[in-house]
């Protein structure tokens, strides 16, 4: 227990009210470090209160973003609100322990057990068995409090002035933006022998850093990207610890997206429990079969001798999938008879339905170029004439590789006069050529561009 003397601060004419257990939440957590927190409590109101309390919000509610409302019971007019980053007296430190079991004791009397539920101005209001103590809080009040790590304050509070028309239990509901919540999907594919086929599962990441527990809330994940509000400026909080090392897997059915305004809704089917300073993973996609291919491609521009090494995939019904696939890190795997084999990792942007994905994994070991300018011609004062040769090594004994050649081409206006294969204009800047390399052979690539700028 712990032991907290009387205080020197008193809340005017105020009564802080506990909050109803059986309290909703309602959380949406964005990609970006941002939530919206929704949570409905049933509060008693005295005739007389002028102060209504809210315990344990999050460290990084933004002030701005809260909004009270009576969804039941008779209406309130909020004066004033305050922002209680951190207990500083002990009527606010008491104010976290709202609704949990204290003992009080007052001189040398006997010690006096029972729910802690409001504070007047000097007086402690103990609830036992169903009826109020009044006690009251002056110098010679010693309250001990329950359990508590002093390394984990208690979560930060709200206080309103308020005025009412009367006594009586309200509905509320709070809402606000948050720091300190967010959320990451991993993609888990493993590919078959042949590389035209994988099993794709993910799981969303869900991390606490908001610093207060979230208990049995009903949790929506939001995908995309949206403009959050400029940030408001925190009192500086009190250190707590780093991100707990365990990661706790909760098996639950995969959500189905949502579309709405321009974003895509994933809400969890079950109800989520997280502490501060956790993390907790949830299965976005079930393992499902999704057709893929092989592809290699070679850009000078990014390295002049290396081949990238990628796998395709359309994101379409066709193709097994056709679901809006949020941003996140997609690991690629292929099962052996010595079990798992890791062959890559790629982060992607979001992808729509029929978007097409590359996945790229790495550089091939068997494959790679050599790339040589071998004429350069000045043409006029505006124009001239380049002629560049590419040759593709394939190492492989067993297969041809089919790569892609992707060359950049300065600004201005261009046209291939001549070439030993097939030219594509990807767009403006970027010249295209399918090169088919035979098995523990090589192809050679020629191509002539004029340039006029």
């Amino acid at each position: 227990m712990r032991f907290l003397g009387s205080t020197l601060v008193i809340l005017t004419a105020c009564m802080l009210n506990m909050a109803d257990v059986n309290a909703k939440i309602q959380v949406t957590i964005y990609q970006g470090d941002l939530a919206l927190v929704s949570e409905t409590r049933s509060m008693r109101i005295g005739a007389r209160q002028q102060e209504l309390a809210w315990p344990a919000v999050a460290a990084g509610l933004d002030p701005g973003s809260t909004h009270l409302t009576v969804t039941m019971g008779d209406a309130l007019t909020l004066l004033e609100e305050r922002y209680l980053p951190l207990p500083g007296t002990s009527l606010e430190m008491m104010t976290a322990y709202l609704g949990q079991p204290v003992d009080v004791r007052v001189a040398a009397t006997e010690w006096i057990e029972g729910r802690l539920e409001a504070v007047l101005q000097g007086t402690l209001v103990l609830e036992q068995a169903g009826t109020q103590t009044l006690i009251p809080y002056g110098n010679e009040t010693l309250v001990r409090l329950p359990d508590a790590d002093l390394d984990q304050p208690p979560a930060p509070a709200l206080i309103w002035q308020i005025d009412h028309q009367g006594a009586g239990t309200r509905t509320l509901e709070l809402s606000y933006l948050t720091g300190g919540l967010t959320w990451t999907v991993d993609y888990f594919g493993e590919v078959n022998a042949s590389e035209d086929h994988l099993t794709l599962s993910a799981k969303a990441t869900i991390f606490n850093r908001c610093g207060m527990g979230i208990e049995d809330a009903t949790v929506t994940l939001a995908a995309g990207t949206i403009n959050p509000p400029a940030p408001a400026p925190q009192p500086k909080m009190l250190a707590r610890g780093g991100m707990a090392a365990d990661t706790v897997m909760e098996a639950a059915p995969a959500p189905q997206p949502e579309a709405m305004a321009d974003l895509q809704f994933y809400p969890l089917a079950q109800p989520l429990t997280i502490g501060d300073q956790r993390q907790v993973q949830r299965l976005l996609i079930a393992p499902q079969g999704v057709a893929c291919k092989r592809a290699y491609r070679y850009r000078s521009h990014r390295s002049p001798t290396q081949v990238t090494t990628a796998l395709t995939l359309v994101n379409d019904e066709a193709s097994g999938l056709g679901m809006p696939l949020p941003a996140g890190a997609w690991r690629l795997y292929r099962r052996t008879d010595d079990g798992l084999r890791f062959l890559g990792a790629d982060q992607r942007s979001s992808a729509t339905r029929n978007a097409e994905l590359t996945l790229e994994l790495g550089q091939a070991f068997d494959l790679h170029a050599e790339r040589r300018l071998l004429q350069r011609r000045k043409l006029s004062a505006r124009s001239e004439e380049q002629q560049v040769e590419i040759i593709l090594f394939n190492g492989k004994t067993a297969a041809e590789a089919q790569i892609e050649v992707e060359e950049q081409i300065a600004h201005g206006q261009w046209e291939v006069t001549q070439s030993s294969l097939t030219p594509k204009r990807k767009d403006a800047d970027t010249l295209v050529f399918d090169v088919a390399v035979p098995a523990d052979g090589k192809t050679r690539l020629t191509y002539t561009v004029v340039r006029r700028w």
